[in-house]
């Protein structure tokens, strides 16, 4: 049996799949900055990618699906057929760039055989490595090791140790290295990047400046490479149309080990709203001091504070444990923590699919994590939407409504990326809700009311503003309906009074009301604030509240099963062979009564704590069968309410389909890790161990734990942060034992299977 290192994403695959995956998989990002995971050697496949968060151009998003002349209700014909390139992430020079010479050959991944390939994660300090023996056509021996990371000390620099070792002969050895800028997108291969100038600098530098085609954003990119192990003969500069580097001459020497570092620096005119602006030759020369074993050391200093507070622990069961710290680690790694004014896109600065930008799924299952571990972070993210608020009231305005809509794909600085050829644009309403249930999940969690009061008022405000000018009369007095809305599940667009949507902007439409009624008892200056700086009129929160009591929410009394949308429980049972004879994804199920991915139980399983057990049951059952389970967010709330349910088996399935998902395509047969990692089952993994099988619930009453871990664990650890406390759960079959381990000297009052506990600063707890 292979044994599993906890720590250590393994993999030996060589096949074309597999190294597209991989690029994935083994990308080194700092929130950032992103290298993926390309191999120096390797010349097909996808080009070399470098991303920077924020950094747009355009790219043909909609090439993939008009060719396919397949009917597609979610498009708006008036638009799709004239649609033309869309905002997107754009793929910026290479600072990687690195090619070898054996003597007249170049050492290439293709040509001759490799032997003993395998990539390696070491997540521990966030390294990338991949490794083999080369043996060329004339039966020339070589071993090739690469490590690389993104610099989670500084957003601008990476670093690089490249060592190749003749093992059986002394070729003449050429390393050339620097920066290529002849990169192109990977959606539809569009050109994105003018270089305008390149130069080589003193002692292996090089220095290229250049600007995106369309949104003219500066970029410059400046490197070092150092042989630091082998005897250098001569080092010349080249400059090429779009690169620019530094050739060295290299005595080979069998078995010596020639040792290859660079230091990799990229800037963009974008810092400076970010707050990081540099000049990338004087950042070059601050980050050449340290030699890559010092930088590395510095890294995993990094890591060892992260992985104290981000990590769970599950004891008998490795590769889950593998599986869910890799999810952990790339969240970590795409989360910006140097600006406010960015969020995380749902591919986590790891592809250019879905172009870069940010989803409700950041709100629901990226945001929460952090939230419980990193709150400065959550607090950023929820800047980042305070931000978005103004172009969102520009399209609330446009749609013909109050208040402000947030984008469906939001960019850099929340204005929708997505064109109006897509209709989820316009139907996808309960964006808003979503972001103020994360908002109010982290009020919950830290207590944090300044923020509110300072910002997420503007949120609540807006967003109740939008739902009360978007809701109709209902067919009922007193009732309201939501009309023409596509819920989570997008194979029933065009719906009404879908309930996700109604029940969540039912929330919001409350605390808006609950917030402002709040401010002005407790902080009658910054309600005086807010109500001038909102126009709020002094009959808007009753009109809020009407609308919340209004709003149909279908319900069927004797199965306690909620209907999705009104007519779902009327519509056709779906054949057998739908899956079968789907083609393409956006083939739309709306005749039948399946589901793309859970819509109903997505609202439940967020609020489980509102609803009884017997409800939540009922509706996982109904539900389950005819989910179709198409998106990767699916997994992770089939597990929270299939805990709920007392459906184990099925939970844990649930959970390691969804912990997995990037590393075992056979999971779902997806196989497109190569577009980017999935960000929103990445969170998904942490919410199904933690929320679902750690038993985790914070609400407005406080915080509540009621845990049921799979057979096979023997135990399961996790730290949460609650009111500025640091809680340690540590979760047996029989016991759950907690620990406050700061020093704030408050007593928090607990809910623990049932029983109230009050959990003193700096004590222990256990409940039997």
């Amino acid at each position: 049996m292979t044994h599993i290192d906890p720590w250590r994403v393994v993999t030996t695959l060589t096949d074309e799949t597999s190294l597209r995956n991989g690029n994935s998989i083994f990308a080194v990002s700092n929130g950032y900055l992103t290298l993926k995971g390309n191999l120096a050697e390797h010349r097909g496949g996808d080009h070399p990618t470098t991303l920077a968060a924020g950094v747009f151009d355009r790219a043909d998003w909609i090439a993939f699906i008009r060719p396919t002349g397949q009917e597609r209700r979610f498009h708006d014909p008036k638009y799709f057929d004239n649609a033309g390139w869309s905002p997107s992430i754009a793929n910026l020079p290479d600072p990687i760039h690195l090619r070898v010479f054996m003597g007249s050959r170049e050492l290439t991944f293709r040509a001759g055989t490799v032997h003993d390939f395998c990539q390696t994660y070491e997540m521990r300090r966030g390294l990338a490595r991949y490794e083999y023996t080369h043996v060329s056509p004339e039966g020339r021996t070589t071993r090739v090791v690469m490590e690389r990371f993104c610099s989670m000390n500084d957003p601008h620099r990476a670093h690089l140790r490249y060592t190749l070792t003749p093992l059986d002969h002394q070729d003449r050895i050429q390393v050339i290295s620097g920066i290529n800028g002849a990169v192109r997108s990977n959606l539809h291969n569009e050109k994105q990047i003018q270089v305008l100038s390149s130069r080589p600098l003193p002692d292996g530098a090089c220095h290229l400046r250049g600007r995106t085609l369309h949104s003219e954003i500066s970029l410059e990119t400046a490197v070092r490479t150092r042989i630091t192990a082998g005897t250098v003969k001569c080092a010349e500069p080249r400059i090429e149309e779009s690169a620019v580097s530094w050739v060295f001459e290299v005595e080979g020497r069998t078995g010596k080990p020639l040792v290859v570092e660079k230091v990799m620096v990229v800037a963009t005119g974008e810092d400076e709203v970010h707050g990081v602006a540099c000049d990338p030759v004087t950042e070059l020369e601050n980050a050449s001091t340290p030699d890559f074993e010092t930088a590395l050391a510095e890294q995993q200093a990094f890591w060892c504070e992260a992985w104290d507070r981000l990590d769970v622990q599950i004891e008998g069961d490795d590769e889950a444990q593998r599986d869910l710290r890799f999810n952990l680690m790339h969240l970590m790694s795409a989360a910006p923590r140097h600006t406010d004014r960015l969020s995380i896109p749902c591919k986590l600065l790891t592809g250019e699919y879905y172009q870069g930008t940010v989803f409700y799924d950041t709100d629901l299952y990226i945001e929460p994590v952090f939230v419980f571990t990193f709150p400065e972070i959550a607090r950023s993210m929820l800047t980042y939407r305070w931000h978005g608020l103004e172009p969102g009231r520009r399209i609330a305005k446009r749609l013909g409504y109050k208040g402000a809509k947030f984008a469906w794909q939001a960019g850099p600085r929340g204005e929708e990326e997505l064109g109006p050829w897509w209709r989820y644009t316009v139907l996808n309403i309960h964006i808003n809700a979503d972001v103020c249930h994360s908002l109010m999940l982290y009020l919950h969690a830290t207590g944090d009311f300044d923020f509110v009061a300072e910002k997420g008022i503007d949120i609540l405000v807006e967003s109740a503003r939008f739902y009360c000018s978007r809701a109709e009369r209902g067919p009922e007095a007193g009732t309201c309906s939501l009309v023409e809305v596509a819920g989570p599940d997008e194979g029933h667009c065009e719906s009404t009074d879908n309930f996700y949507t109604n029940s969540m902007a039912a929330r919001c439409l409350r605390n808006a009301w609950a917030m402002l009624d709040r401010m002005q008892r407790e902080r009658p200056h910054q309600y005086d604030a807010a109500r001038e700086r909102l126009h709020i009129d002094p009959s808007e929160p009753e009109a809020w509240l009407s609308v919340a009591e209004g709003l149909r929410i279908l319900h069927h009394s004797r199965t306690r099963i909620y209907e999705q949308c009104e007519g779902f429980f009327s519509l056709k049972d779906a054949p057998d062979d739908l899956l079968q004879d789907r083609p393409f994804w956006w083939v739309i199920v709306h005749p039948y009564r399946a589901i793309y991915q859970p819509d109903v139980c997505m609202a439940l399983a967020l609020n489980r704590r509102d609803f009884d057990p017997d409800v939540l049951a009922a509706n996982h059952e109904y539900y389950m069968p005819i989910t179709l389970n198409f998106s990767s967010m699916s997994f992770c709330i089939n597990a929270i309410m299939a805990v709920e349910s007392d459906d184990m088996a099925y939970a844990y399935d649930q959970f390691r389909t969804s912990a997995a998902l990037d590393l075992d395509p056979a999971r779902t047969g997806r196989n497109d890790t190569h577009e980017g990692i999935h960000g929103t089952n990445a969170g998904g993994a942490w919410m199904a161990a933690v929320l679902g099988f750690g038993g985790l619930a914070v609400t407005g009453d406080g915080v509540s734990i009621h845990p049921r871990l799979p057979e096979k664990w023997r135990s399961l650890r996790y730290r949460f942060r609650f009111r500025g406390e640091v809680i340690t759960c540590h979760v047996t079959h029989d016991r759950v034992h907690l620990e406050a381990n700061g020093e704030t000297g408050q007593e928090l009052p607990l809910t623990v299977n049932g029983t109230a506990v009050l959990l003193r600063s700096g004590a222990a707890v256990e409940v039997v």
